[in-house]
């Protein structure tokens, strides 16, 4: 390794600023070369001169003049604790142990044990020099609270066999940093997103953040180009609580703040770290201390009730990280669904407004076009109107869709973006939610030309959303969610599941159906709890949320008569506030509409009935049943086939027995196979067919099962 100190730092007149962070950090191993030449000169009872202090005095003059453009990582982190030269030159101690063996060699020695390399308390005290009163006034600079480890920089590692703990080592983030890496350790809870795109016209909080967090960087130390001076007190940290909306909405707008200043925003999601088995309060104090050392503006997002473990509710979890941004943060947005109690009165709180088209159709216009993504105006505004991906989102999503378009050897197309986009949606959901890539057509369904005409309507609507919400100002002012609800109603097999996956494919989206057997409790209070994280994680994915048999969670409030009938109607009033805030698609469909709640259906946008088909309706659907690519007998009897009254459902599973019966006789399908479906079907549901029924068909209907 080569030797990092300088030959002749400090002699004569200082050159006018550091050339890099190396040359800097050369400087100060001269400083600290000189700090242990005086230590063992105290020990050995010689006088020390000044020298130390001049060279000192020499390095801040250096800082000082060096050009903004120049990234000094030690002196960010050195304005960023308020450090004092002492607990500088510690830090600068506890890294040549990591660079250079010469300095643990150095350590063991003055601490008369080969094996402790590491510097324990008395030997950084030794650095310190003075009297008893300065050495006390060190020791307290060594506490859990202080700077040093207050802000992430040094941490206490356990001693050899139990005994007396070695003082401090660097931690992992701020040894990266100062071994001239741009950030920290991956980790899997920390997202670090470039400046991006910003939309023309800001919503007010991003407004006031950003001019907030202005002065913050104009104050002379966290200047973008890597300014530097210790700056301390209230006026160099800013918490504002971003609230009212879903998290990633949150997350989105405090990207446009760091964006707006150019410079990164580091996301680190609270549940994932607790989820992981971490210690929040550590993982933000790393966030932090990289934050300030980058300059980046730091992002929290808070588990929601819902979301959270035990002990992990928002409020436990300010408690947690309070004192944390108190000592390190510096601009922070804490990202939550729902108003928090403040536990310092410097914090802030600002509510989200709802989510602006526009801004996205924006950004997915400028991150089209610089992909080289053919799009017109309408694909971004569609993009927009159908995907939910925040103003951060959009960026890897198009990546994504470049790198999968250069991997099949041809340019990228607004085809990779979609998929990209709709393949980035709804883990969130886990096992609440079963997912379903739709490829159905309109071709597919029989339904008479109104309802049809009003699923028409339905998709129209949402590819609309960004022109009537954004454009024509329909969404502005609005307390209430953007989304659009669907009731889908009628007996079973009327097509109801099959028009949601049709509406979903003309979307392009996927459809979430919701698993209401893991969602409904019998236990008071589960359910919400269940289907709030439903729709906390809704909230970020881009799909249709489809709810079957809605009535068993959307019915009728009843007349409280005990307490089992007053949360059952808080259960249906809590419902009915999600599904009016999530500003998603939802469809819910259901056999028994007047079993559902009158204000429920007041919040719908589309109401459709689904009726049991009629003859000519029965016709078509048997004959749509029917792939091309099946061998089908010619002159199938469509007349006696429609003749049944039986609802689109019952058709579909008799033309698959007749299918699968067909295939192992090695025959193609015919009208008799296909009565013979349509029997066993009419069997299953206890509706014994007779035989005139049949007509001339009913004998070889009888034989088909045997012929085997």
């Amino acid at each position: 390794m080569a030797d990092l100190r300088p030959s002749a730092v400090g002699a004569g007149t200082p050159a006018p600023g550091f050339a890099d962070h190396w040359e800097h950090l050369r400087a100060e191993f001269a400083v600290l070369d000189l700090a242990l030449e005086a230590v063992t000169a105290r020990r050995a009872g010689e006088p020390v001169g000044d020298a130390l202090d001049e060279l000192r005095s020499g390095i801040d003059a250096r800082v000082a003049a060096t050009p903004r453009e120049v990234r000094l990582p030690l002196a960010r982190l050195t304005a960023a604790a308020g450090l004092t030269p002492w607990e500088v030159t510690l830090l600068v101690l506890c890294l040549g142990v990591e660079l250079d063996a010469r300095y643990g060699r150095w350590c063991a020695a003055a601490q008369g044990d080969p094996a402790r390399d590491r510097p324990r308390a008395p030997l950084a005290l030794d650095l310190l020099g003075g009297g008893l009163p300065e050495r006390a006034s060190g020791l307290l600079a060594l506490r859990p609270d202080a700077p040093l480890r207050g802000c992430g920089l040094l941490r206490v590692v356990p001693g050899l066999h139990g005994g007396p703990a070695e003082l401090v080592a660097l931690t992992d983030v701020a040894l990266e940093l100062l071994a001239g890496r741009s950030h920290g350790p991956d980790r899997p809870w920390l997202r670090r997103l470039p400046p991006g795109p910003t939309a023309g016209s800001p919503s007010e909080p991003v407004e006031v953040l950003a001019r907030a967090a202005g002065q913050i960087l104009a104050a002379g130390a966290w200047g973008p180009e890597g300014s530097t001076g210790p700056i301390r007190g209230a006026g160099d940290r800013l918490v504002a609580c971003l609230h009212g909306g879903p998290v990633a909405r949150a997350l989105d707008l405090a990207h446009q703040v760091g964006s707006g200043l150019g410079i990164e925003t580091l996301v680190l999601d609270l549940a994932a770290v607790r989820a992981a088995g971490g210690a929040v309060a550590d993982a933000v104090c790393e966030a932090a201390l990289e934050a300030r050392a980058a300059p980046a503006l730091l992002a929290l997002a808070l588990p929601g009730p819902e979301l959270a473990g035990d002990g992990a509710a928002p409020d436990a979890v300010l408690i947690e990280i309070a004192p944390v941004l108190d000592r390190a943060g510096w601009v922070t947005v804490l990202a939550s669904a729902q108003p928090v109690t403040a536990p310092a009165a410097a914090w802030v709180s600002l509510e989200v407004p709802p989510a602006g088209v526009a801004d996205l159709a924006y950004g997915w216009a400028v991150a089209l076009e610089a992909a080289g993504v053919p799009a017109d105006e309408s694909a971004a505004s569609s993009l927009a109107s159908r995907f939910r991906a925040g103003v951060a989102g959009i960026a890897p999503v198009v990546a994504t869709a470049a790198q999968t378009a250069r991997l099949h050897g041809r340019p990228p197309a607004l085809a990779d973006v979609e998929l990209a986009a709709r393949n980035g949606t709804g883990p969130g959901l886990g096992p609440a939610a079963r997912r379903i890539r739709s490829r159905r057509g309109w071709d597919e369904l029989v339904l008479p030309p109104a309802q049809t005409a009003q699923l028409h309507e339905l998709v129209a609507a949402v590819a609309s959303r960004r022109t009537v919400l954004a454009d024509w100002g329909f969404g502005v002012g609005s307390s209430r969610g953007t989304g659009i609800a669907a009731l889908f109603s009628g007996p079973p097999g009327t097509g109801k599941t099959l028009a949601a996956e049709i509406v979903a494919a003309r979307l392009e989206l996927d459809l979430f159906v919701v698993d209401l057997a893991a969602a409904v409790s019998k236990y008071i209070g589960e359910t919400e709890k269940n289907l709030g994280r439903v729709f906390d994680a809704a909230a970020s994915t881009d799909g249709l949320l489809f709810f079957d048999e809605a009535d068993a969670l959307f019915g009728r409030r009843s007349e409280v008569k005990d307490a089992h009938d007053r949360y059952a109607n808080i259960e249906i009033s809590y419902l009915l506030g999600r599904i009016e805030a999530h500003d998603g698609l939802v469809v819910l469909a259901t056999n028994l509409e007047r079993h559902l709640d009158e204000a429920f259906l007041r919040r719908l946008a589309f109401a459709v009935r689904f009726a049991p088909p009629g003859p000519a309706d029965r016709a078509r659907i048997w004959q749509v049943q029917l792939p091309a690519a099946a061998p089908v007998e010619p002159d199938l009897d469509w007349d006696v086939l429609a003749s049944f009254p039986v609802t689109g459902g019952h058709i579909r599973n008799a033309v698959l027995h007749a299918a699968y019966q067909s295939a192992a006789l090695g025959r193609p399908i015919g009208t008799v196979s296909l009565l013979a479906g349509l029997r066993r079907e009419l069997e299953k549901v206890g509706r014994v067919p007779a035989p005139a029924d049949f007509g001339p068909y009913w004998p070889r209907v009888l034989r088909f099962g045997a012929e085997r």
